[in-house]
């Protein structure tokens, strides 16, 4: 399972946000592993929409990416995903 995000360039760091995912954002400087990073961030994001008892939205397939910034296709762990469909199934 993946989630379409958006990197964008701000300046001095790189900005991953999640369409599907309000508010959940993830900054990193040139050197960082971006992808390290905005799979952090959208996995706790996910496991806290799950443990408010909610049903995080599902990936979706296609986004509207901005001009001048980048399309991320960013993986949720095995044992999350699983979790997710559970609870999508349940919803």
């Amino acid at each position: 399972m993946y989630y379409p995000a958006i990197l964008s360039d701000e300046g001095n760091h790189l900005l991953v946000t999640f369409p599907d995912c309000p508010g959940c954002q993830a900054f990193a400087s040139a050197n960082d592993n971006v992808l390290k990073l905005a799979q952090g961030a959208l996995t706790e994001w996910l496991r806290e929409a799950l443990q408010a008892g909610g049903a995080p939205p599902q990936p979706s397939h296609e986004i509207e990416v901005p001009p001048k910034a980048r399309t991320l296709v960013v993986p949720v762990p095995e044992k999350l995903a699983r979790a997710l469909q559970a609870r999508w199934q349940w919803a």
